[in-house]
């Protein structure tokens, strides 16, 4: 075009070739960085099956990490902040666990499972009337979903309200009657009410609805039944599949000890609870009843710290 030169400077010519092509590399880059790094359908169902393995296997720490490392692409998915405040609550941390079931619960206020998740972060920390107005909300937004009433039916229960909480978990069966937990949970409230032959059904049932999901709750509760019903060599029967479930439940030693002791064997009872503090060294009612057996073998020191540590933990039975 007259008026106008064309750049014919070689140097120039290289120095643009050079320069888009450096763009290009970089652009190529930056899309496998982010293929590598921001999950995908498939990273995220390995994720689930990791998640789950760290669960099973009590690994929290690890769990916790995986869901951290997803939320930074997704800071704001209300799964992963379920999923890592139920790894936190199991872990003991209950308020890393409350931080993220609020969050939840701020992103989504809908959110039915985040309040339940929350409720049982509550009923852990023995805060109890919070359980009951999470379950309320929960009920109200989900009303065929068993889980709140099941919750609220233990708070209930714990707040001294017995005929109220087995309501709750007789709504909670009825509302989902193929679900395990539900049973289990009122197995564990009648046998605290001595109502050892309808806890007995109850474990019966949990353990029949398990399938793969094994877990050692139910075989624990049909013991405390059999024990309570005078059966103790069944009840031994079931501590021991208990502690083959998981040689870590703290529960199946501490009813493992309590029908040894039925049973005349003082030495097996006391390394039993021994091994259930051990494992759970705020089991206020393993020592005093520590203390107890402590006690009808004349040792009276060691049964009288028993009982002052169970004092200590606000247990209502000790002396």
């Amino acid at each position: 075009m007259k008026g106008m030169e064309e750049n014919t400077n070689p140097k120039w010519e290289n120095a643009e070739w050079k320069f888009y092509l450096f763009l290009g590399w970089c652009m190529i880059a930056g899309v496998l960085l982010l293929v590598q790094y921001i999950p995908t359908f498939s990273s995220m169902t390995s994720f689930y099956k990791a998640y789950d393995d760290f669960m099973k296997k009590k690994e929290y720490g690890n769990a916790i990490k995986i869901c951290s490392k997803n939320l930074r692409f997704y800071p704001s998915s209300v799964e992963l902040l379920d999923l890592r405040g139920k790894a936190k609550e199991s872990g003991g941390d209950y308020e890393g666990a409350l931080e993220d079931f609020n969050r939840a619960i701020a992103i989504d206020p809908l959110n039915c499972e985040a309040l339940c998740y929350r409720a049982e972060a509550y009923h852990a920390m023995g805060r109890y009337e919070e359980v009951l107005e999470d379950c309320d909300k929960a009920s109200a937004m989900c009303p065929h979903s068993g889980w709140a009433a099941d919750t609220r039916g233990v708070a209930k229960f714990e707040l001294g309200d017995e005929e109220g909480g087995l309501a709750d978990m007789h709504v909670a069966i009825c509302l989902e009657p193929g679900e395990s937990t539900h049973f289990n949970n009122r197995a564990c409230l009648r046998n605290r009410v001595k109502d050892y032959g309808g806890a007995a059904q109850d474990a019966s049932k949990a353990i029949e609805l398990m399938g793969e999901r094994v877990t050692p709750n139910p075989y624990r509760h049909y013991a405390d039944a059999m024990r309570g019903l005078g059966n103790l060599d069944k009840a031994l029967e079931y501590c021991n599949k208990a502690i083959e479930i998981d040689a870590t439940y703290a529960d199946a030693f501490f009813s493992r000890g309590m029908v040894l002791y039925a049973k005349g064997q003082v030495g097996d009872s006391i390394a039993d609870l021994s091994k259930a503090i051990k494992l759970k060294p705020d089991y206020a009612e393993a020592y005093y009843n520590r203390g107890v057996v402590y006690q009808s073998l004349g040792k009276s020191e060691l049964a009288e710290a028993d009982f002052a540590k169970a004092k200590s933990m606000g247990y209502e039975g000790s002396k």
